[in-house]
């Protein structure tokens, strides 16, 4: 009969073989794969987008695929832990991961445009489990073979397997807030990436030396490979200065999407994360898209305004067309890098614009001053962010507008009656009575919808005034008035918006036709 102090004691498992030393760096090995956890599902986000967009799908793929890998992994970890619990093992599972974290850049570029293609949904998944999923899996098999060697007797296995847990729950905090707040914002991508991939090799590596040769050398030997990575160049791929015909002139990491500037012929372009948002023409300053010269109508809709509100700078055509009509813009933009980009490149200076970095909607919250006109232009990807388009955000715009001023709001979709344009229709006269619609084409292919709303009349004026290099497009205008199905749409709401849903389909053909006319070099991050 066993008595209850002898069981309590009796060994579980060893924490090491017989006659080797313990693993002095198992706990700070679960602690950066779990760092390594975090950092390569949050950078999934960034290197998809510029195929699959960046929303609610993409997210959920990642993380689904995340969960399952790291399912499979606790469960094949279980077993091999088991089988053959030594340190040598986790060596070997921590190289397979940054072999193939190191995979993960080349994998999603090859896999992602003809999947995305195929079918969206499908393809999504297909690609994140693809290339992500495998390093992910190896990761989570760490944990449990880092359990067994952690654990040497029953009376301490809660304390130990608990330690491993949270070091490893640490770590993948430590990746999270590091990958949000500090690599994201001012490394590409890519970059990321290979620098995980290098922790991961120069953590096997180290492990390996330190059973062999003892803490210091490993250590030694790690910060010099480390080094050695870093100061190689690999890492930070060269930005291209050419590209199908474009001159790259700026390439800048960002929190939302790379930024690009590039120039072809007479015309300058603005892309972020993979999306052109800016087209200008480089010897004129006059906007190439079609649908700018559309919000000229705004000055000629209230000839005295003075001031407006503009949310999404983005290059700032909507800024030089309001100032030639005297009107002062206060442009709202979250993103610091495209303001820096606006005033480099795109002729937005102190003297037509003041820009204030941060949210839309914050802004509208605490903005003291009245505005004669207040634009919705920000985008995400190839949606607009949804939370700036509910009816609350409209009635907190109409708070800082004057009693007859006008909102105008510019959306991309593949058709006139998509359910985004029913739906802000019927969410914006919910708030204003006076509604007007026009729209850069009317079949079934890309083209933007502008929303003018307003508590007074928009009436059109006999004659249209506006610079010259606009006029052609502005006196289009009364030909391009359609009426929305307002009776079809559901009203925004922040507490119930499903406009990024909606918006799939749009972002999709938006990437689509990125990835047909764009070079690769300025989509890929």
């Amino acid at each position: 009969m066993i008595r209850e102090s002898e069981a309590v004691t009796e060994p579980l498992v060893a924490a090491a073989p017989s006659g080797a030393a313990p693993d002095r760096l198992l706990l700070p090995t679960v602690f950066l794969t779990g760092a390594a956890t975090l950092i390569i599902e949050i950078l999934g986000t960034r290197l998809m987008s510029p195929y699959f967009g960046n929303n609610v799908y993409v997210w959920t793929a990642l993380i689904g695929v995340t969960l399952v890998a790291l399912a499979a992994g606790y469960w094949i970890g279980g077993r091999v832990a088991d089988a053959r619990g030594k340190p040598g093992v986790i060596d070997l599972l921590v190289a397979g991961a940054a072999l193939w974290a190191a995979l993960i850049p080349p994998l999603v570029k090859t896999l992602s445009p003809p999947f995305v293609i195929w079918n969206y949904r499908a393809g999504v998944l297909s690609v994140a489990l693809a290339a992500f999923g495998p390093a992910l899996l190896l990761i989570g098999s760490v944990t449990p073979v880092a359990v067994k060697l952690a654990v040497s007797n029953l009376s301490t296995v809660g304390r130990s397997a608990g330690a491993v847990y949270a070091w490893s729950t640490m770590g993948g905090i430590a990746g999270a807030l590091t990958a949000g707040f500090l690599l994201f914002p001012n490394v590409s991508v890519t970059t990321v990436c290979r620098v995980t991939a290098v922790a991961l090799a120069v953590l096997a590596g180290v492990r390996l030396v330190e059973r062999r040769k003892g803490l210091v050398p490993a250590l030694i030997l790690g910060a010099l490979l480390f080094i050695s990575a870093s100061s190689s160049g690999w890492m930070e791929p060269a930005a291209a200065q050419s590209a199908g015909g474009y001159e790259i002139l700026a390439s800048l990491p960002s929190f939302y999407g790379p930024i690009r500037v590039a120039d072809r012929g007479d015309v300058r372009y603005l892309l972020i994360d993979g999306l052109c948002h800016n087209a200008q023409s480089i010897s004129t300053g006059a906007p190439v898209m079609p649908h700018i010269p559309l919000f000229a109508a705004l000055p000629n809709f209230r000839p005295k305004a003075q001031t407006a509100l503009l949310l999404g700078l983005g290059g700032g055509d909507m800024v030089h067309i309001l100032n030639a009509y005297g009107v002062r813009t206060t442009a709202v933009e979250i993103d610091p890098k495209v303001a820096w980009v606006a005033r480099r490149y795109f002729g937005i200076s102190e003297q037509n614009c003041e820009i204030v970095i941060g949210d839309g909607r914050l802004f509208l919250r605490r903005a003291g001053g009245r505005y004669d006109f207040v634009i919705f232009d920000a985008f995400l990807g190839g949606k607009a962010p949804a939370h700036l388009l509910s009816r609350e955000a409209l009635q907190e715009a109409r708070d800082r507008m004057r009693p007859d001023g006008v909102v105008a709001v510019n959306l991309v979709v593949n058709r006139r009656d998509s359910p985004v344009v029913c739906d802000m229709a019927a969410t914006l006269q919910s708030v204003f009575p006076h509604l007007l619609a026009v729209s850069t084409g009317s079949g079934h292919t890309l083209l933007n919808v502008v929303l003018f709303a307003s508590a007074a009349p928009l009436d059109l004026p006999e004659t249209w005034t506006s610079p010259p290099q606009i006029l052609g497009a502005l006196e289009s205008f009364p030909g391009l008035i359609f009426e929305p199905s307002v009776e079809d749409g559901r009203i925004v709401t922040d507490e119930f918006n499903r406009l990024e849903a909606e918006s799939v389909e749009i972002e999709v053909a938006l990437r689509i036709d990125s990835l047909r006319h764009l070079p690769a070099s300025l989509i890929v991050p």
